[in-house]
């Protein structure tokens, strides 16, 4: 079984993260939901998450709060943590779950040594719903992050402080010192840029890492293809079953049975913000063979590792709904693994919500995909027509530098233990570069906020020449 994070008691005086203070793995699914696996915020084209508004605020703080059970919970963490002592035995059990207050031990304790540091600044709060990132300021003027989440029961499942990665780092300087900083973050890291000439990535070969859900820009590709051949149009109609539904991100996993969206649609909800159902239906809607057999034009240099090609569902099923199917996974070939499919469970309800925390891509339950592969299939997308660029386009993932860039496209992924991110830019001139950063570590929790940051980062030093 996974375990739940112990909330986080910060010292008096703390500084930056270095490599031998890495933030410890996080593994509770409540807080990692946060991320929609697959598909999260910021990388991998999502909505981003709203600032919480319209509702009113603690008399302590000009950052409003959300009047939401989930609000309610953030309102009292601050106020037990501004109070002289809290929570009691009683108050705690009505505020935690079970489980986190057998992991977290005697909470008055633990939130005593939170007050040693305060008093805390609301400075802001993004709201995903049942979970929020929340912004500190404590009492030595340290950025402090507080990530909270809330079970079906509305009771608090993952309360985590630690420091705030983000507001403490300043921007790199050069692409040298932004390598350095991802290497002290993860085991395995790609940051790479390609020129692109004539449809040509131009730039060194990487190994094949855990790519996430930019195996989708593979699927919008082939759908594209379909369309252009005629065997497909944008406006044909596309029908959420129950053998097509998935997990979340996405919107599609809750609509009703015999819900039509168009293939249109779809791909644009695919890229746009990764939803998994969507690109289940447009697999099934072109076909796995139909995918595999495509995969040498679109540029991939080893088809193999993409075969059989998953869809999310099988993921999830594999990764987190099957650890008999799983164990035999790692060390199977194509033939044997397309066996192994047909083992994994029917129903979705085999995936234990508090499992999709454990990395599964070690055992090679992802999309193993290298960097010029990647590139490949941007540079190949740009030639299949306006509507695929504009699909690309809708969500940039980064603040996109409008004097140095006409276009950006975007597609990014992750999953427990891996975060990644490609972007394909334009300058005025029609110049193009594809940007490419993967990162994969079986033991750390990768921010997903740092990961932007540095991601923008890249694509500034990128803009400055």
């Amino acid at each position: 079984m996974p375990r739940l994070p112990r909330p986080l008691v910060l010292p008096r005086h703390h500084g930056p993260l270095t490599p031998s203070r890495r933030r410890r793995p996080l593994t509770l699914a409540a807080l990692l939901s946060i991320l929609l696996l697959l598909g999260c915020a910021g990388e991998s084209g999502e909505e981003p998450a709203q600032t919480a508004e319209d509702s009113e605020s603690p008399a302590e703080s000009e950052v409003p709060i959300p009047d939401t059970p989930l609000g309610e919970q953030i309102a009292w963490v601050l106020d037990t943590l501004a109070a002289d002592s809290g929570p009691g035995e009683d108050t705690a059990a009505e505020r935690f779950t079970e489980e986190f207050i057998t992991e977290a031990g005697d909470l008055e304790s633990v939130f005593d040594g939170l007050r040693a540091a305060g008093p805390y600044v609301l400075d802001s709060l993004e709201n995903h719903g049942t979970a929020a990132q929340v912004r500190l300021t404590d009492g030595h003027e340290q950025p402090i992050m507080m990530e909270i989440a809330l079970d079906d029961a509305e009771q608090i499942a993952g309360l985590l402080f630690t420091p705030d990665q983000v507001r403490e780092r300043d921007s790199a300087q050069s692409w040298e010192e932004l390598e350095t900083e991802m290497e002290e973050l993860a085991d395995t890291v790609v940051l790479e840029s390609y020129p692109v000439e004539q449809g040509e990535c131009l730039g060194p070969d990487h190994e094949p890492a855990p790519s996430g859900s930019m195996f989708k820009l593979f699927v919008l590709a082939v759908v594209a293809e379909e369309v252009l051949d005629g065997d497909l149009s944008w406006d044909d109609p596309l029908t959420v079953t129950e053998e097509l539904r998935s997990l979340p991100s996405g919107e599609l996993q809750d609509a009703a049975e015999g819900t039509e969206v168009t293939v249109a649609d779809a791909a644009s909800g695919m890229i746009a913000i990764s939803d998994n159902t969507a690109t289940d239906m447009l697999i099934d809607a072109v076909g796995r063979e139909t995918i595999e057999a495509a995969l040498p034009e679109l540029g991939v240099s080893d088809p193999e590792l993409l075969m059989p090609f998953l869809t999310t569902r099988e993921l999830f099923l594999l990764g987190w709904g099957a650890p008999q199917v799983r164990e035999q996974w790692a060390d199977a070939g194509t033939d044997t693994r397309r066996e192994l499919l047909t083992e994994l469970p029917d129903d979705l309800e085999a995936v234990d919500p508090a499992a999709i925390t454990e990395p599964v891509w070690t055992d090679g339950v992802d999309w193993m995909v290298p960097a010029q592969d990647l590139c490949a299939v941007h540079a190949h997308l740009q030639q299949l027509g306006g509507e695929v660029r504009e699909i690309l386009a809708q969500n940039p993932g980064l603040e996109v530098d409008q004097a140095a860039w006409d276009y950006a496209g975007f597609k990014g992924g992750s999953a427990p233990g891996v975060i990644a991110g490609s972007w394909y830019l334009e300058d005025a001139v029609g110049e193009p570069v594809v940007l490419v950063i993967q990162l994969a570590d079986p033991a750390q929790h990768l921010d997903p906020g740092l990961f932007a940051a540095l991601a923008q980062d890249a694509a500034d030093l990128l803009a400055a020449g």
